[in-house]
């Protein structure tokens, strides 16, 4: 695994978010937050989607897998942190959200894996 694709999936996953985190106060505070609801899920499932294709297009090799794990190691961090601060809080359907993140960032790990092989060639 190289440890520099994965971390430019996590960042891609920690900026996309952060992205989508501010989109969705500006939301708030025009006040349209009820019918913006629908753009925030739709960026929220694109997250992991560009954070594989990041860490696939990095990659020297594996490109998928490192697409994969790249992609939703973010979330997984994203869930661990209130665990670290309380260790009674069990999220549940974690399970769910990691598979669902994983699966996400596979597509984006493919596409991401096509456009490298399309620059190589």
């Amino acid at each position: 695994m190289s440890i520099k694709s994965l971390g430019y999936g996590i960042a891609a996953f920690l900026a996309a978010y952060a992205l989508m985190a501010f989109f969705a106060n500006a939301l708030v505070e025009a006040g349209v937050y009820a019918s913006g609801g629908v753009v925030i899920q739709i960026m929220g499932y694109l997250v992991p989607v560009f954070a594989g294709y990041v860490a696939a297009s990095k990659a020297p090799r594996w490109r998928i897998a490192h697409g994969i794990v790249g992609g939703s190691i973010g979330i997984m961090l994203a869930m661990l942190a209130p665990m670290l601060i309380d260790p009674e809080y069990t999220p549940s359907g974690t399970l769910v959200i990691l598979v669902w993140f994983a699966v996400l960032a596979a597509l984006g790990a493919v596409f991401g894996d096509h456009v490298a092989k399309k620059r190589a060639a």
